[in-house]
């Protein structure tokens, strides 16, 4: 039994505690060397393995220090190793494609790969795994002073912002993908030229589309992850644990079914347009899942409603791979939007600040509510309209210009949020800080999206017309995408997802703070873990 930094005592064994906070920083180490992999190993460079290797484990160094400094666990040295460990595993399932190799395969190929382990891969990955539990042991050495310990809900609402940050780096890799035309680069689906997508190797990356693209598979799994490891966290640790039993049978059915059907589509059994259909049922079912669970009070069944939604995005993914869908394509990206402001949302309600807050009446909150929710929803209308033209190509050039329209009414919207944030700040009851905080970012990322959106508007008018995403096969003849038009393009697409982020949090808030009643209940069941 503790006092910890928000005043509530919590009752946890040390040995539980120690678990969550190794789990917490593992996975941001591993999150950041995925970063330091795709940018260090990207096609172009021609950096040697060496190099590559250690990037990949200065970032992963300078995660756990600088996580270590700021979050200071009370068990530093024991959290450090379990954290290295842990992001090690985790990195693993990227690094995979630097103990295997083909002889003799081309990056451009698109015959079937089987390669095999290189000779001394069992001793890189046991050699990796002991130099991060050193580096984990070491950085919690460098922890700086300690000070009182944080709670378990502030630990869960931690794992949670790292998910976030997994989650926004295969956002961007995913709008990478759709701006150099790579979603087809590899045909087969979850293998990779009929190889273990997690040993695939790297030198058969060779080809920039087929890096991009296998690199967000990767990047897909590691999100994958995180949000499963998150979800049993929950489970155990939060305090809102209403409707548990529910929230686990949608996260975990959700995947059996779909996990079933891919092993049967696989063999013949059934068809990929039943495939198709229960990713979509699967989509329905996280989305609204989500949704009740948030009104409910769950934890719980928001948590494992994710789980269920990034597995039928992933299934979607896939068969859009398979199918050539733009469709799919389309359904695809418009999801990753919605899946990442969901997983904020998840972060922000798992702090112990959302649990602890009061809501009141005042009339300067209603009207931050109100046009903090206009906001959003136009945001979202927004996302659908600039997907449409990305994966529909010429013949969605009405939605390029109506999206050019509707950003005027983003603009617009996001200004008057930002407005009624200050006023909503000056309400009796309400905390300033993290509004002001909010409408500071939300007016800096809007005006950044719009410069960002009016370049690569530009971009796209000034070149040639978009055709067909180009297969596997047709990766030599196909021109390659103009490097000013993928930049700007993703930078807006990146900077959207953020404002998106930002929207949601602000939407979150304004509906936490404000009550008809101003009862002041705390959210979602008790706040606190006894």
């Amino acid at each position: 039994m503790s006092q910890t930094d928000d005043g509530v005592v919590y009752r946890t064994r040390s040995g539980s505690r120690t678990i969550l906070e190794g789990l917490t920083l593992g996975f941001l180490a591993a999150t950041c060397a995925d970063a330091a992999w795709f940018g260090l190993s990207f096609p172009g460079l021609h950096l040697p393995r060496a190099a590559i290797g250690l990037g990949i484990l200065a970032s992963f160094a300078g995660a756990l220090i600088g996580a270590m400094r700021m979050w200071k666990p009370q068990r530093p040295v024991r959290v450090g190793a379990l954290a290295g460990g842990v992001g090690a595993a985790v990195q693993l399932l990227v690094l995979g494609s630097f103990f295997t190799h083909a002889p003799g395969e081309s990056g451009t190929s698109v015959s079937p790969v089987d390669p095999s382990l290189r000779p001394a891969a069992g001793l890189m990955a046991v050699g990796f795994l002991s130099v991060a539990v050193g580096i984990g042991a070491a950085s919690g050495m460098a922890r700086g002073k300690p000070r009182r310990e944080a709670s378990i809900q502030m630990w869960l609402s931690r794992f949670g912002a790292v998910a976030v940050v997994a989650t926004l780096l295969l956002v961007l890799v995913g709008g990478l993908v759709t701006s150099a035309d790579a979603g087809l680069a590899v045909a087969d689906w979850p293998t990779t030229r009929t190889a273990n997508m997690f040993l695939y190797p790297l030198s058969l990356m060779s080809h920039p589309r087929v890096f991009l693209e296998h690199s967000h598979r990767l990047l897909g799994s590691m999100v994958g992850l995180s949000t499963l490891v998150l979800a049993v966290l929950i489970a155990v640790f939060d305090s809102r644990q209403r409707d548990r039993v529910l929230g686990i049978a949608i996260g975990f059915g959700a995947a059996a079914v779909l996990g079933g059907l891919m092993g049967a589509a696989t063999r013949g059994v059934v068809s990929h347009s039943v495939l198709i259909a229960a990713a979509v049922l699967g989509m329905v079912a996280g989305l609204g899942s989500a949704i009740v669970g948030f009104k409910r009070g769950s934890s719980v069944m928001v948590a494992f409603a994710l789980l269920a939604l990034v597995t039928a995005q992933g299934f979607l993914g896939g068969t859009r791979v398979t199918q050539q869908s733009q469709v799919l394509a389309l359904v695809h990206g418009m999801l990753a939007m919605v899946f990442l402001s969901l997983m904020v949302a998840q972060a922000t309600w798992l702090r112990p600040a959302w649990i602890e807050a009061k809501a009141v009446s005042d009339g300067a909150v209603r009207r931050f509510r109100t046009m903090s929710t206009a906001l959003l929803h136009t945001l979202y209308v927004q996302v659908l309209l600039g997907a449409m033209y990305r994966h529909l190509g010429s013949k969605g050039m009405h939605a390029l210009f109506t999206h050019a329209a509707v950003s005027v009414a983003v603009l617009v919207l996001a200004t008057l949020c930002a407005a009624s944030a200050v006023r909503a700040a000056g309400a009796p009851g309400v905390e300033s800080e993290r509004l002001n905080l909010g409408r500071r970012w939300l007016l800096v990322i809007v005006n950044l999206q719009m410069a960002l959106g009016i370049g690569a508007m530009i971009a796209v008018l000034l070149g040639a017309s978009r055709g067909p995403t180009p297969t596997s096969s047709e990766l030599e003849q196909a021109p390659a995408a103009p490097l000013y038009e993928v930049v700007l393009s993703t930078l807006h697409h990146a900077n959207g997802a953020a404002l998106v982020a930002t929207a949601m949090v602000m939407f979150l808030w304004a509906r936490r703070l404000w009550s008809p009643t101003a009862a002041g209940a705390s959210a979602g069941g008790e706040g606190s873990r006894k």
